[in-house]
């Protein structure tokens, strides 16, 4: 029989996720999401050595934001999409600038990519589109628990609730996350312009 967790659900329709996903404003926080996965050594590493995010930044962003979207607004195919992403991250292994080993889908590191979504997103809807209400941030954290469910992140590895996520993010942010050379070749000005559109513009 299969378990419902084998087939987890997006988030509800109607929700905080759903309303700031699909409004065109989100894509200004998706930089800041990046560089904040990216600043975590065995992440920066993986990407570093694995991504081709520098011969090909614009086709990497539109299939970061793809997927995205079918994580909130994919229904059945939601699911799918995590088990692709897990099945493409399998091969993603080596080692950090700390020396250490890493691979994409430790627990720990694969789930700071995750989590690094919902602080982007408080503060992208505060200043971007409007402050949110206790409430709301409290419905904006369960969904975005339940996205990470639709990507195979057990809710071991997360924090459960927003009481324990500050804690965890703060301590991710003094003894984790640095400078590394994914961070600075994203900070740096002479990302390539992207390619022309096809066809005339409406």
């Amino acid at each position: 029989m299969t378990q419902a967790h084998d087939h987890p659900a997006p988030p509800p329709p109607g929700g905080v996720l759903w309303s700031l996903t699909g409004d065109v404003r989100a894509l200004l926080m998706l930089p800041a999401a990046l560089v904040l996965q990216v600043a975590h050594p065995a992440v920066g590493a993986g990407v570093d050595e694995h991504s081709v995010f520098r011969t090909d930044p614009w086709g990497r962003a539109d299939r970061s934001l793809r997927s995205l979207q079918l994580w909130v607004y994919g229904g059945d195919a939601a699911a799918e999409e995590g088990r692709r992403l897990r099945r493409l991250h399998r091969t993603i292994q080596g080692t950090d600038t700390r020396g250490r080993r890493y691979h994409a889908l430790t627990p720990a590191t694969y789930a700071w990519v995750h989590a690094t979504g919902f602080p982007v997103y408080r503060y992208a809807a505060r200043y971007l589109v409007r402050p949110m209400t206790g409430a709301q941030e409290r419905a904006l954290y369960a969904e975005w628990l339940q996205v990470g469910r639709v990507l195979g992140i057990r809710d071991r590895d997360m924090p459960q609730t927003i009481e324990e996520f500050w804690p965890y993010y703060q301590k991710a942010l003094a003894d984790e996350v640095e400078m590394t050379a994914v961070v600075r070749d994203l900070l740096a000005t002479d990302v390539p312009l992207p390619p022309p559109a096809r066809g005339p513009l409406p």
